[in-house]
């Protein structure tokens, strides 16, 4: 055995060379999209809310932040934890004198998502004073995202998808919150890594395709024919698509019922 593995001779080096090529190429990409997948979450995630976490405890910004957050979280009491306040603004020269005590009254509004004013009572007795502030105010969700690159025509898998914490005012029409509605479905864009993956970007993946024998079911009432048939193109389930009647020769319309039958449409 081990003089045979010494004989390999320059051809097998060279398949083994390949080989070992192969593993080093699929190892690198690997690793490169979860860098990036990682990235694109840390982002989205972190984004919003990084400035909560570079305030300074004792500045006012910090101050008016809780305040704030706290006048939001008992109007969404959902769950406190995915409201974030970000890009306060407060009046030019604004302090807070030792001690005083902050509150804030939010504006007579149902949203509260976005760039919003709101009053700021500042009491420090014997003193009272209001001022205007605003922040941005967003709520974090959770979404389904792309796992690594998705490319169009791909059929969506547990392993292609994730989810992640995202800004709910930032999101496109029809995310979802759990993958079991994709899985199963074909892309019909390319979507990168971190990037929410929308009911609006799948179709139902094709389960008969071009040049597959199908049962055609032809109904009439109290009646039903059955014929053996030639798929002319793809189709999903409830599709319409072009089929060979094969002992008729003729071309039908029938809708794909399953991957081996379709049923005549009239």
């Amino acid at each position: 055995m081990v003089s045979k593995i010494g004989n390999i001779g320059t051809s097998g080096k060279i398949e083994m060379s390949r080989l070992l090529g192969r593993i080093g190429r699929d190892w690198w990409r690997f690793w490169a999209a979860t860098l990036v997948l990682a990235v694109a979450l840390l982002m989205s995630a972190v984004g919003a809310g990084a400035e909560e976490f570079a305030l300074n405890p004792d500045s006012p910004e910090y101050k008016v932040r809780a305040a704030l957050k706290s006048a939001l979280t008992a109007r969404i009491p959902d769950d406190p934890a995915r409201v974030v306040v970000s890009e306060i603004a407060l009046p030019r020269g604004f302090a807070l004198p030792e001690g005083a005590r902050v509150k804030v009254r939010l504006p007579a509004r149902d949203r509260m998502l976005g760039r919003m004013s709101f009053q700021l009572e500042v009491v420090a007795p014997p003193h009272h004073a209001t001022y205007w502030a605003s922040a941005r105010v967003e709520m974090l969700t959770e979404v389904v995202v792309a796992r690594r690159t998705l490319g169009r025509g791909e059929v969506l898998a547990p392993d292609d998808l994730t989810t992640a914490s995202m800004p709910l005012s930032r999101l496109p029409v029809g995310t979802v919150e759990h993958t079991g509605p994709l899985l199963g479905q074909q892309m019909t864009k390319r979507v990168q890594p971190g990037q929410p993956v929308t009911d609006q970007m799948v179709e139902a993946a094709p389960v008969v395709f071009r040049g597959d024998r199908l049962t055609l079911l032809v109904r009439r009432p109290g009646l039903t024919v059955t014929a053996v048939g030639e798929a002319r193109e793809d189709g999903a389930p409830d599709h319409v698509i072009s089929v060979i009647n094969m002992a008729s020769r003729r071309t039908v319309r029938a809708r794909v019922v399953d991957a081996q039958t379709a049923q005549v449409e009239y």
